[in-house]
């Protein structure tokens, strides 16, 4: 259970890092949305595809 959430956090800071990041780069405020959306989807569920897939879209 606490990897679990270890991991979870891991992936929050993530995505929070690279949504301000994205948002550096074009300032956009849909940016820093998704990753409050992303912040919010991962409080109500656990590590699954769900917030891991915004990841994979992006990198492509």
């Amino acid at each position: 259970m606490k990897i679990k959430l270890f991991v979870c956090f891991v992936i929050l800071c993530f995505s929070f890092s690279f949504s301000s990041l994205q948002a550096s780069i074009n300032p956009t405020p849909n940016s820093q949305l998704v990753g409050l959306n992303l912040l919010i989807k991962s409080k109500k569920n656990t590590v699954n595809s769900d917030i891991m897939m915004p990841f994979i879209k992006r990198q492509n």
